[in-house]
Order: C-alpha cells, then structure tokens, then sequence
C-alpha cells in the first residue's frame, strides 16, 4: 500500500533530514536512548504524538520495509532496540513518485484497452453487412 498516514509521513520526514541517512538511529524506547542518536521523546514530540501512537506508526512503517529496526541479542532473544531508515524509507517520495505514475498508467492503459473493446462489436457490424 502506498498510502500513509500523517504521522508515518512526518517521522520519515524528520528521518530524512538528519544528516547521517540510514546510518541515523533512533530509540523505540526510554531504556535504550543511550544506544541511539535520537531519543523516542524527542521522536515524539518532534512529530506532535504520544510515544505509544509514535511508536505503532514506528511498527507500520517496519511492515512497510521503509525503517528497520537494529536489535540487540538477549535471553530472550534478538529484541529490537532503534531503527534506521532503509534505501526505501530514506528515499521514499521517489518510490512514492514512481507508484502513482505506474497506477496512472495502468489505468490509462486499461481505458484504451476498454475502449477498443467496446468498438469491436461495432467494427463487426460494419464488417457483416
């Protein structure tokens, strides 16, 4: 799905602008700030929401493959502590750019097609009499 919502949108904006690109971290969480250049607060207030709210836009966007998360190895397992942005997320307007010129097209194709399917009929009936 190519649409986002505004929150997704302005926390890929904020991403974008910090200087180191994809190498930028920030936090998903208070307890492993010390481990990221951005805090999820300032993620947060930054992008005018609640941590909670920041953070399932966070995971939206995982499932987007526009960030990833770097996690660390525990106990229990590889838990995500930051994210980064991606190829995609850092140049996602592009990417973004790109589907709707794609759609445009499919469509414009689609009604040429369906237009020279409905002349058919009457290109047969010149043809038979």
């Amino acid at each position: 799905g190519n649409y986002m919502d505004k929150l997704s949108k302005s926390i890929l904006d904020f991403m974008t602008k910090q200087p180191n690109g994809t190498s930028c971290t920030c936090s998903i969480d208070d307890d492993w700030d010390h481990m990221a250049d951005i805090s999820i607060r300032d993620l947060a207030t930054t992008v005018n929401a609640s941590e909670d709210d920041t953070k399932s836009a966070i995971a939206y966007l995982v499932d987007e493959h526009l960030i990833e998360y770097n996690r660390i190895g525990s106990k229990a397992g590889s838990i995500p502590i930051s994210f980064h942005l991606t190829h995609k997320g850092l140049h996602y307007k592009e990417f973004q750019h790109l589907t709707k010129k794609e759609q445009w097209q499919e469509r414009l194709w689609g009604f040429i097609f369906g237009a020279i399917i409905a002349t058919i009929p009457w290109l047969l009936s010149l043809i038979i009499h």
